[in-house]
């Protein structure tokens, strides 16, 4: 980490002079009331001068203690989000997925909200670019404002194509919602879903033994990716490390409905601070106004929570200059004039 750091400090005294640098870096702690490092005003000044410290390589190349990482591969396999109880108290998610470059495979470990990242855009086989992450031990973790690209799109098995034992990733329409089954295994009582998937070359039964909870919020019409499904007899069998995700329908913001949960893109015109945990955003050519609350108002901000002293107010006005004119996915509801941000993509 020193190493990044030393070298991230080459990068903006390329850029300014060193004494240009220790005065802002001070004016920096000043402005935090002397709760920020050298390191992290360093990384302040370097945002403002548009200096970036990345480490392009591979995944067999990828060593403990790399930050802000852009690596490229393919994902060999994805996994269910798992829920824990975090010691600040509620409740967090892990998620898991695996990249490779054809020589080394390696975990992708996802946080909280960033699980949702991979439902309905990323499968197996995709190649992807991941950027912003970090790694620790033999893992690569995203960091909070990471991203991932698909960068190839894996071709998707047809319905039509389907061959026992085969472990697939398909696309379709739900056609069919089947009467629950239930049994009864090990002494406890059980139940397993099943729908029929639809694409244009025909028609699969699913049976779903775990993912229930997922399967119960399931409408026809709605357009799905299963990744990890078993083939047998022609039926596709859904474990408990198959996927499935409803595919996205991203809407133009001036077309929600009041009270209907959806996802919307729009561009940030400007935006400002209420109080001290909230941020209403205007975007260009709408009625409707953007309003990020708690943490989503902190994802916003790219920080996990404000420095003690430090108002939100304060970083929103450093980084006011990347918010406006830049584009946005969001869900969330509307509620009158307000699209209540409930995650950002």
């Amino acid at each position: 980490m020193q190493q990044n750091t030393a070298q991230l400090r080459r990068l903006v005294l390329e850029k300014i002079s060193e004494a240009e640098l220790q005065q802002r870096i001070g004016a920096k702690i000043t402005e935090y009331a002397g709760l920020l490092t050298n390191d992290a005003g360093l990384e302040l000044i370097a945002g403002e001068l548009g200096v970036k410290l990345e480490w392009n390589v591979s995944v067999s190349d990828l060593q403990p203690g790399m930050s802000n990482v852009t690596v490229e591969g393919e994902i060999t396999r994805i996994f269910p989000a798992k829920e824990f109880e975090k010691r600040s108290g509620g409740k967090g998610k892990l998620r898991r997925a695996f990249l490779s470059d054809g020589k080394m495979e390696r975990a992708i470990v996802l946080w909280d909200s960033d699980c949702a990242l991979l439902d309905g855009k990323v499968a197996r086989g995709d190649q992807v670019k991941i950027s912003g992450a970090y790694t620790k031990m033999d893992e690569l973790f995203l960091g909070y404002n990471g991203t991932i690209e698909v960068m190839k799109k894996a071709e998707k098995k047809k319905l039509n194509e389907l061959e026992d034992g085969e472990f697939v990733d398909v696309m379709g329409v739900v056609r069919e919602i089947r009467p629950d089954v239930k049994f009864e295994r090990e002494g406890e009582q059980r139940v397993m879903k099943s729908f029929v998937l639809m694409d244009e070359s025909g028609e699969a039964r699913v049976c779903v033994w775990d993912w229930i909870d997922k399967i119960a919020k399931m409408r026809l019409n709605d357009e799905i990716h299963l990744s990890g499904g078993k083939v047998r007899e022609g039926e596709i069998h859904v474990g408990k490390n198959s996927h499935i995700a409803l595919i996205s329908k991203i809407r133009e913001l001036k077309d929600a409905k009041e009270g209907e949960e959806i996802e919307v893109k729009a561009v940030i015109a400007e935006a400002r601070v209420e109080g001290n945990d909230r941020i209403v955003a205007r975007p260009e050519g709408n009625k409707y106004a953007l309003v990020f609350q708690g943490e989503h108002a902190l994802k916003l901000l790219g920080i996990r929570e404000l420095p003690e002293g430090v108002g939100m107010k304060t970083v929103f006005e450093l980084k006011r200059e990347t918010l406006e004119k830049s584009e946005i996915e969001v869900a969330g509801k509307l509620s009158g004039t307000s699209f209540v941000v409930s995650k950002i993509n």
